[in-house]
C-alpha cells in the first residue's frame, strides 16, 4: 500500500476501504468521506489519480482474494463501488460482480459494515462522522 501521509496512521484513526476508487462514482464520493481522523484506503485495478494526503492506494482487483484480505486489514468499514459496469466476458463478470470475494476477505476485520452500490443486497453499516 502506498500512502501520501508518510508514517502509519495512529491506531485511533478510522480507516475506510473504498473499492472501485478510480471510477466515476468513487471519485465523487471520496471528498464526501474525507474528514479529520479518517484515512481512505482506495482500491482499484486501475491507477488512482491524485490521492490526497489521508489516502492510501492499493492497485488490485476485487476478484483477487489475497489482495482483498490485505486491503481489509485494520479497516473499520468498506464502501464497495468496484465492479464491471460495461459488457465483458461472462467469466470476468462472474468473478468481479457476482462472486463477491469482498465480504469474505475481511475475515472479521471490517467491523462496522459494508455499503455497496451493487444491486445485490448485502449487510450494511453506517459510517460514523
Amino acid at each position: 500500500m502506498k500512502t501520501r501521509a508518510g508514517d502509519a496512521a495512529p491506531s485511533m484513526t478510522q480507516r475506510i476501504l473504498v473499492t472501485g476508487a478510480a471510477g466515476g462514482l468513487a471519485t465523487l464520493v471520496r471528498p464526501l468521506l474525507a474528514c479529520p481522523g479518517r484515512v481512505l484506503r482506495l482500491l482499484d485495478i486501475a491507477p488512482i489519480p491524485a490521492p490526497g494526503p489521508a489516502e492510501e492506494t492499493v492497485q488490485a482487483s476485487v476478484a483477487d482474494l489475497d489482495a482483498l484480505r490485505t486491503a481489509c486489514t485494520q479497516v473499520d468499514a468498506v464502501v464497495h463501488l468496484g465492479g464491471l459496469s460495461t459488457e465483458h466476458p461472462g467469466e470476468q463478470i462472474l468473478d468481479v460482480n457476482i462472486k463477491r470475494h469482498l465480504l469474505g476477505a475481511g475475515g472479521g476485520e471490517a467491523r462496522r459494515g459494508t455499503a455497496s452500490a451493487a444491486r445485490e443486497q448485502q449487510p450494511r453499516g453506517r459510517l460514523p462522522p
